[in-house]
């Protein structure tokens, strides 16, 4: 995994480095499908349990009265089709086992080859190059890709190679995959991670193990020039981003923005980056409460995304509302200390406050790190063995509306953040609120929050006392409602939100388009 816990594959370069088993990527497909049934089959149960109380909150947490205020006078963040998304790699097939659990989310953006495969891709052949210029067919090739996605009615980010600098390769493939498969992806990116990079402008041929060629931010922006000028020669309309993260964190994370923005801002469609706050962790073993500070401290996916923006409208101003894409979601690194946590409930909390940072910063896509390989913090493993996650993605994420407006929490408490939703005028509203400090719980005072509490509603409540959301049919929405220590709580109110004039920022996010018609792009010849 990468500095910044970017997706690891077997051709991954950069130390410490884990060995891996090319055999264990070849998971049981029948296996992890039973294990996807076993899981729905288990969490619809616990919809269908009726309870008046959400679990009681562990012994001694400090209770902290909390008024909550729905700030229904907008303006409202659209909550796009395309900003619910995932990662998946070539190194495992995309079985029908990870459709269904697809199917059971809002999930429908899919980047792929989700990492740092997609600068060692061939479009062509399937094939991968490993960190010595050697070339393997990869588990998963374009075209078993494209079916696959296919069957869950996907759009695709892809990522085009850009370690190598070679803007005619890159445009070949564009020309390739959109007149093949009559596809145009949500957007195109250029590389993964480029501070990362150790083959800079070399052939994947001419690939050693120690070479150290990696490109400054102003070098990487005028790779962008010119694989944009390649792009839009056989596809004019072709959405860029011209950031595929960075690789270190939010560590010079502005310096690559301005010089890519600078250069290539009115030529671009975007700017990815890649947040996972906790990283590695400072020591053998971290505590809970270390965790989950980073999910609303300064390293927090809210600050990060604020720096950022301000960035772009610094080396942008005609155009300071160029879309941030989060390619890489995530909560820590797989090889650091803070491993126990990724796997276990309280990445639950953790990722909902990414994405309620998310909708609230107008972040227009954001795709889930890896959701089928071995690495933590995703939905499942290789073993078929699933976690909190994928419920989350399911079971909640699935309930939020189309639009969102802030909820003022007063007095504000580290890691206790909300937002309210809904789907048009009539409603229903929901209220989403996470608490993801490790010792405080939250009496959350709904009675001057502005929504119709004597309507009927229906709470989705979850801490790491149950293995699932319970889920309770209340005749009336409650006034008042404690929320545990590290928990999250989803309020579905069957009315509308109290006042009605709401304003939004529809348009702002590209729809998940139409593909073209087959043949529709003029191929080129591919680069030697």
């Amino acid at each position: 995994m990468a500095a910044d816990g970017s997706d690891e594959t077997w051709f991954d370069r950069l130390p410490p480095r884990k060995p891996r088993q090319w055999s264990h990527y070849r998971h049981d497909r029948v296996q992890l499908g039973l294990a996807v049934v076993a899981f729905l089959a288990v969490t619809a149960l616990v919809v269908t349990v009726l309870v008046l109380y959400p679990p009681a909150s562990p012994a001694g947490p400090g209770l902290v009265a909390v008024e909550v205020v729905v700030n229904t006078t907008g303006p409202a963040r659209t909550i796009a089709g395309s900003f619910w998304g995932i990662n998946v790699g070539p190194n495992v097939p995309a079985s029908n086992a990870l459709a269904a659990a697809v199917a059971q989310t809002p999930a429908r953006v899919v980047r792929f080859p989700g990492g740092a495969a997609g600068d060692a891709f061939n479009y062509t052949t399937g094939a991968l190059t490993n960190n010595s210029g050697i070339a393997k067919p990869a588990d998963e090739n374009l075209s078993q890709f494209v079916a696959w996605c296919r069957t869950i009615a996907c759009t695709p980010i892809l990522e085009l190679p850009g370690e190598i600098d070679d803007p005619s390769t890159a445009a070949y493939y564009v020309a390739y995959t959109e007149s093949t498969f009559g596809i145009q992806p949500l957007a195109w990116e250029i590389g993964n991670e480029p501070a990362l990079w150790t083959h800079f402008g070399m052939p994947w041929s001419e690939w050693t193990p120690g070479q150290n060629l990696t490109p400054s931010p102003g070098q990487y922006a005028r790779v962008v020039h010119a694989y944009v000028a390649a792009v839009h020669q056989v596809d004019p309309t072709a959405p860029v981003l011209g950031l595929p993260g960075v690789g270190t964190g939010a560590f010079q994370e502005t310096a690559w923005i301005n010089a890519t923005v600078g250069l290539n801002g009115p030529n671009i469609s975007g700017v990815g980056i890649h947040v996972y706050p906790a990283g590695a962790g400072s020591g053998s073993s971290e505590s809970l409460a270390n965790f989950l500070a980073n999910a609303s401290g300064a390293r927090s996916l809210a600050a990060r995304v604020a720096a950022d923006q301000a960035a772009i409208q610094a080396n942008l101003p005609g155009r300071p509302d160029l879309p941030i894409y989060v390619t890489e979601l995530g909560t820590g690194l797989t090889s650091g200390s803070f491993s126990t946590f990724l796997d276990s409930f309280p990445s639950v909390p953790f990722v909902a406050s990414e994405i309620v940072a998310s909708v609230l910063s107008g972040v227009a896509s954001t795709e889930l790190t890896q959701v089928q390989t071995p690495h933590a913090g995703s939905w499942m493993d290789e073993n078929g063995t699933i976690y909190p996650l994928l419920a989350l993605y399911a079971e909640l994420f699935s309930q939020l509306g189309s639009s969102a407006v802030p909820v003022r929490l007063v007095p504000s408490v580290p890691g206790l953040c909300a937002m309210a939703t809904s789907s048009g005028g009539s409603g229903p509203v929901e209220l989403f609120v996470v608490n993801a400090n490790a010792t405080n719980a939250a009496q959350l005072n709904l009675s001057a929050s502005g929504l119709e509490l004597g309507a009927a509603a229906t709470r989705w409540s979850w801490n790491s006392s149950t293995s699932g959301p319970v889920v309770v049919d209340l005749p009336s929405a409650p006034s008042s409602q404690t929320l545990p220590p590290v928990s999250v709580l989803l309020l579905k109110i069957d009315a509308p939100y109290g006042p009605t004039s709401v304003g939004t920022d529809a348009g702002r996010h590209r729809p998940l388009p139409d593909p073209p018609a087959a043949g529709a792009v003029a191929a080129v010849r591919r680069a030697t």
